[in-house]
């Protein structure tokens, strides 16, 4: 039951999220798919904070709307599921397969792990998203009863009349989404491709939510909270512990989807 967290809603354009988010492209997004259901191997939303390094902006767009400063946070699309940068290019010459149990990181064992510990001081960033699916055991396991988490906001558009480039609605606001914490990386092909991928932390589950499942995403409930996570040439991890614990605020809402 550890893994967690294998679906999310992310419904909005490019264009919308970078509005409301207040945020410049690192990306142009083109591999990015507004979806009710993205799952694994997805691009899906990241915000980061742009390095002084050439390494995170060498996939960097055209089509970015202005340039980008050292510590301003840009709009990332990257393909859920964590790819080692060490991973070797595949003999087929492809991009490497997403790992499932790379698409989550849990938060209490980060400093042991040598795949995330590296990323703990330059890498860290933000998913941002509608809402994700969990589901609940049911009949001893038999059956299945899933649930929608997200912060309140109704939809704006129903699930079958999503328009393929995205929600782009005038009344979207950045409150509507969910700060998830995430780690990312870089990877090099041999022939010089570059890909972004990421990784959702996870924490334990609130007394609340454990009957659906005992994990639950690391949610970033403040700005302030998102602030410090993205600032990693200021604020070491050591100092961002306290933030992977429970959500325990205004909680966000499980809406059952069907039955």
């Amino acid at each position: 039951k550890d893994h967690m967290c294998g679906r999310v809603a992310s419904r909005h354009s490019a264009a919308a999220l970078q509005r409301v988010l207040g945020v410049s492209g690192a990306s142009s997004g083109a591999s990015y798919r507004p979806s009710y259901n993205a799952g694994p191997g997805t691009h899906i939303p990241v915000i980061r904070k742009k390095s002084s390094g050439p390494s995170d902006d060498s996939a960097r767009s055209s089509t970015d709307t202005k340039s980008n400063s050292a510590g301003e946070r840009v709009l990332h699309f990257m393909k859920w599921g964590l790819i080692p940068s060490y991973t070797k290019t595949p003999k087929d010459g492809e991009m490497p397969k997403t790992q499932f149990n790379l698409i989550n990181a849990r938060s209490e064992g980060l400093s042991k792990s040598g795949v995330f510990r590296r990323l703990l001081k330059s890498r860290r960033c933000v998913a941002v998203v509608d809402g994700f699916y969990e589901w609940e055991k049911l009949q001893g396991g038999k059956k299945k009863q899933p649930y929608f988490i997200h912060t309140g906001q109704k939809p704006k558009v129903a699930p079958g009349n999503l328009d393929p480039s995205g929600i782009d609605a005038e009344d979207f606001k950045g409150s509507d989404l969910l700060h998830l914490a995430a780690l990312y990386d870089v990877w090099h092909s041999d022939s010089g491709e570059v890909m972004h991928s990421v990784t959702i932390l996870t924490t334990a589950a609130t007394q609340k939510f454990a009957r659906i499942h005992n994990r639950m995403p690391v949610i970033l409930s403040t700005p302030e909270r998102v602030a410090k996570w993205l600032d990693c040439e200021s604020t070491p991890f050591e100092d961002c512990i306290s933030l992977l614990s429970p959500f325990k605020e205004v909680a966000p809402r499980a809406r059952i989807m069907w039955k």
